[in-house]
Order: C-alpha cells, then structure tokens, then sequence
C-alpha cells in the first residue's frame, strides 16, 4: 500500500479451451510503482517494439482480458505507454498449444522489485527471468579512476614534450 490502496483484485478465469494451435494470455498490472494512478500507465509490447493487442496504455489494476496468440517464443516488454523507456524486461517466453497464462506485473520499485510472475490455469506460480540492459552509472570511484588517468596522461605528455 505505498503507493496504492490496498485491495483484492478479482478475475474471472477463461473456461474456453483455445482454438489450436493457440494459447491464451492475460496480462495484469498489479505493480504499485507511482502513487497517482495516471502515473502507472505502461504498454505492453514486443521487444521489437509493436504494441501487444492494443496494451498502449495499460493503469494499475487493469487487466487484457485473455486473447489468444499462436504458439510460439514471445519476447514481451512492460514499458512506459509511449514505448521509449523498458520498466519490465522479462527473457522470452514460450507459450504451447492449449496454454491459458496469466502474467502479472508486480513490485513498486522500492519495497518489491518491478517484476512478472506467470500463472497458468492450473495454479502454478512461476517469476520470470529478467532481461537487464547495463547501464553504466557513474560512481565516485570510476569517476576518481578516471579523473587519475587523465593525470598521468596529461603528466606523462608533458614529460615528454
């Protein structure tokens, strides 16, 4: 509740098997991560970046509903509606015939890290591997080594001149 009221959430599970060779998906966003709801909005979109079945600009706690999707190896991507920056990078995914999956998005950043856990129509639970794009932030010490080797570059030319 840091960021959201605290609340439960019901879904109603799809019954209707999908038509092969399909599976079916449902994606929730259940990650608390700004405390004004307008500010939640993400999209949902290919790694390649298409946006997946409309997802443009998905708040928390709403949900796709199921739709189905061929079976296959999909690399899906929670990012901000506009598609210019990834919050949630999970690896590929592999959906089979016959598949129903709910994923969920979860964490605030702070006190749960941003997240997506799968759930299939069996009940099983499974967090999904993050992807992440290094990002070299500078540090006091990197910065430190650096500004040290400019130095003795600039010591070591001088000598030489």
């Amino acid at each position: 509740g840091i960021n959201q009221s605290l609340a439960l959430l019901p879904l109603v599970d799809e019954t209707a098997p999908p038509a092969p060779p399909n599976g079916k998906i449902r994606i929730l966003h259940a990650a608390t991560f700004a405390a004004a709801l307008p500010d939640t909005a993400v999209s949902v979109r290919l790694d390649e970046g298409g946006i997946v079945n409309g997802l443009a600009s998905v708040e928390y706690a709403q949900d796709s509903g199921f739709f189905e999707l061929p079976a296959g190896i999909y690399d899906l991507v929670i990012a901000t509606p506009d598609g210019s920056t990834n919050l949630i990078n999970p690896g590929p995914v592999t959906l089979v015939d016959g598949a129903v999956v709910t994923f969920y998005a979860v964490g605030d950043g702070v006190n749960q890290p941003l997240g997506i856990t799968a759930i299939d129509d069996e009940g099983n639970a499974t967090s999904l591997a993050l992807e992440f794009e290094f990002v070299p932030v500078p540090t006091l010490s990197m910065i430190g080594l650096l500004l040290m080797i400019g130095l003795l570059a600039f010591v070591a030319v001088r000598r030489l001149i």
